[in-house]
């Protein structure tokens, strides 16, 4: 006998750690993100975990848009289509988010109420759910970064 592998009766491969952490996220983003489709928010999910665990901020930013809650995502769509218009820099709306993201948030008033208030307390909820979910540390990379961006 030898020991070929053989696809027809093989048993699948584990889940990565990123599937199993973005399992986690996923339960909160599932009651955080009304509206979303299933797979999309798995797939956002998945792209955010991966961010958390990278520190890569804008990598969280350009996967967040995808399940923030419709006000947000039409006030970043309104930023994004200003910025094309201004500068006719064609970019997709979540390349545009992930890399003037952080500026945007504050550049501005964030009135109660507004989108941007509205961004902020989705992305603050976010991290308090990576903290308990995936175990992003408070003093990691991503995470300072996403709290200056959110209290500068």
């Amino acid at each position: 006998m030898t020991n070929d592998f053989d696809p027809r009766t093989a048993a699948p491969a584990e889940d990565d750690s990123a599937d199993e952490d973005a399992k986690a996220l996923d339960q909160w983003a599932s009651t955080a993100s009304p509206g979303v489709k299933p797979a999309a928010r798995r797939a956002a999910v998945k792209g955010m975990t991966l961010a958390f665990r990278g520190n890569d901020i804008h990598g969280l930013l350009r996967h967040s848009i995808k399940i923030m809650p419709g006000a947000v995502r039409k006030g970043v769509e309104r930023e994004w289509n200003r910025a094309v218009a201004k500068t006719g820099k064609k970019q997709s709306m979540e390349d545009y988010w992930a890399e003037n993201g952080t500026k945007v948030l504050n550049e501005r008033f964030v009135g109660r109420g507004s989108w941007r208030a509205q961004a902020k307390s989705w992305l603050s909820t976010a991290l308090d759910n990576a903290h308990k979910a995936i175990g992003v540390r408070a003093d990691s990379p991503v995470a300072q970064a996403l709290d200056k961006a959110l209290n500068p």
